[in-house]
């Protein structure tokens, strides 16, 4: 099981309860934090990488599901979370350069 969590990095009590529970359950969490980048919380190890950055935010619709997409997708092929971490970004940073949920 893999759960998503789309926050703040000023949320630093929530993040650090997750971390928790990762490591009591061995069980996979992501978290986003917008324009501070993602992690991820897999058991006890951390995985953290910057956004992408962009030249100008459009719209952020959808940008969280994106993410959450370009993750699975690179996940289910061999389970490497660092590389699903920077696909999720480089798909929500795609998004939100247009106006929408998908680019036309």
């Amino acid at each position: 099981d893999i759960t998503f969590f789309w926050l703040s990095k000023k949320q630093t009590e929530l993040i650090e309860q997750i971390k928790d529970i990762c490591v009591k359950n061995n069980i996979l969490a992501v978290i986003t934090l917008g324009a501070d980048g993602s992690l991820a919380i897999m058991g006890d190890k951390s995985f953290q990488i910057p956004a992408v950055a962009i030249e100008e935010i459009i719209d952020t619709t959808g940008a969280g599901d994106a993410f959450a997409a370009g993750f699975l997708s690179r996940y289910m092929q061999d389970y490497n979370v660092e590389a699903a971490l920077e696909t999720g970004a480089g798909v929500a940073a795609k998004t939100i350069q247009y106006i929408g949920a998908v680019p036309s």
